[in-house]
């Protein structure tokens, strides 16, 4: 397990570089896993806490308001 100073330090440097990219290049490159992992079946989702599978959703989503602000 990572520290939390390391978590967040490789999450600011994917979001630079996340930031630095034209925004069609990134959603061609999340379409293109979007492609290749197809539909979460729901019995993966059967495998995780509803709650924190809210949570990492919403951070996710924050994650990309504060990329695009950069």
């Amino acid at each position: 397990m990572t520290s939390q100073a390391d978590f967040t330090a490789v999450n600011a440097a994917l979001g630079k570089l996340i930031a630095s990219v034209p925004q069609s290049k990134v959603v061609e490159v999340f379409n293109a896993f979007k492609a290749l992992v197809g539909p979460i079946p729901n019995f993966q989702f059967s495998g995780v806490n509803s709650g924190d599978a809210v949570a990492a959703y919403s951070a996710f989503w924050e994650f990309k308001d504060v990329v695009a602000r950069s």
